[in-house]
């Protein structure tokens, strides 16, 4: 079979290892195939960057191997499976890892780093233990498509099944996280009303900043969250399974007894907290109507480990027009190249500035701070063809 040129990593199989070390062992395993010279990867920086087989590493913007990809393997870990574009060479093929939980989004934006997909690249996926086990069950049980070969009566798994088992994975992230989207959203209402409320109901969509001291800290107390939550109000109800809904409903009964109890909020304030809410409650219950968590589970405390992407944005800079200027052989110079190099010809040479020492020649430039009299050597010298080299044209504005 075609050998492997890409290793997109979106199953996170490779966390015990660094990028580095990937791509080092790659390499060692490719010690013998002639055709591969290096290997692309992320670094510790985020930096794409490319390491040979003598373990010379440098940026691949700046290397040789950028316009000579089909001397290279690449390998993307999970945070760069997406978002990083690269120009794969035709005929290359990919492998795409499955690790456990792989969400339809994830893979397909990792399989479509290969650009050329099914017109000059291809791919294929490897899956871990668990990821083959848990496709193989639903196959058998009926929740994926049948693979069954009619040859051996084996279980084959294929494309189709990988994207049936990816789009479950979707539909379980999709019911894990609503109920976190509902709870954010149920705060999202509570700073709009306010600030429909306070700003947009009294003079436009600011009153020009006339609110007094009383009136913003009594915003402030009315927007912001609660930081502390007391252990009572966590872990004092019973902790029984109960449907997400009605949790969320009594989350949204509970905030406007909050308001009432204050009676100081305009009637605009709860219509509008309540057309918010209303739609959230008619997501819930079309998406996770059936779902249940323990009681309370939406004042527990998150933590939540979030990927680091990498959005890169290229600046592209218009060229400039230059006309080269026309060189002109000084007499002096001429004489140095004919009757050799001495120090009466050289000493006419640098009084008419014919020749210039480095210091002298850079002087009138950003590099003349670096340059000092003493640090560098004393017959290294400049004409005036290596200082006058263009003159800048108008801009064509066509």
């Amino acid at each position: 079979e075609s050998p492997i040129h890409l290793l997109l990593d979106v199953g996170a199989l490779m966390i015990e290892l660094t990028n580095e070390q990937v791509a080092k062992q790659w390499l060692e395993l490719l010690s013998n195939n002639p055709n591969i010279e290096a290997a692309v990867y992320f670094d510790d920086n985020n930096q794409l960057v490319v390491r040979d087989k003598s373990d010379k590493v440098q940026m691949l913007e700046y290397s040789p191997f950028k316009d000579t990809m089909d001397r290279c393997v690449v390998y993307l870990d999970d945070a760069h499976t997406r978002g990083t574009d690269l120009k794969i060479p035709r005929d290359r093929k990919a492998c795409v890892t499955l690790g456990n939980g792989v969400t339809k989004d994830r893979l397909v934006q990792a399989c479509m780093r290969m650009r050329m997909l099914g017109n000059g690249h291809s791919l294929e996926f490897w899956a871990s233990h668990e990821v083959d086990s848990q496709i193989k069950e639903g196959m058998v049980n009926g929740k994926y498509s049948n693979g069954v070969s009619k040859v051996n009566k084996t279980i084959r798994i294929g494309v189709r099944q990988v994207v049936e088992w990816s789009l479950e994975n979707s539909k379980v992230f999709t019911e894990e996280c609503m109920p976190l989207w509902a709870s954010q959203g149920v705060n999202f209402a509570v700073k709009e009303a306010v600030n429909y409320t306070n700003f947009q109901e009294k003079g436009g969509n600011n009153n020009g900043g006339n609110n007094n001291a009383e009136e913003l800290k009594e915003l402030g107390e009315d927007v912001c969250e609660k930081e502390v939550v007391e252990l009572m109000r966590l872990y004092g109800t019973k902790r029984s399974e109960q449907l997400v809904v009605n949790q969320i409903e009594e989350r949204i009964s509970k905030v406007v007894e909050e308001w009432n109890n204050k009676k100081k909020h305009e009637k605009s304030l709860g219509l509008i907290f309540k057309a918010i809410t209303d739609q959230i409650l008619r997501h819930c219950n079309k998406f996770i109507m059936n779902s249940k968590r323990l009681g309370n589970f939406l004042e527990e405390e998150q933590e939540r480990e979030l990927e680091y992407e990498v959005e890169e944005e290229q600046m592209k800079q218009e060229q400039i027009n230059l006309t080269p200027v026309k060189p002109i052989l000084d007499k002096k110079i001429a004489s140095i190249i004919r009757n050799g190099y001495g120090d009466d010809r050289l000493e006419e040479a640098l009084e008419f500035e014919a020749l210039l020492t480095l210091p002298t020649a850079l002087r009138y430039t950003s590099l003349s701070r670096f340059v000092k009299e003493d640090k560098w050597g004393k017959n290294i010298y400049a004409t005036l063809d290596f200082l006058r080299v263009s003159i800048e044209e108008e801009l064509d504005s066509g």
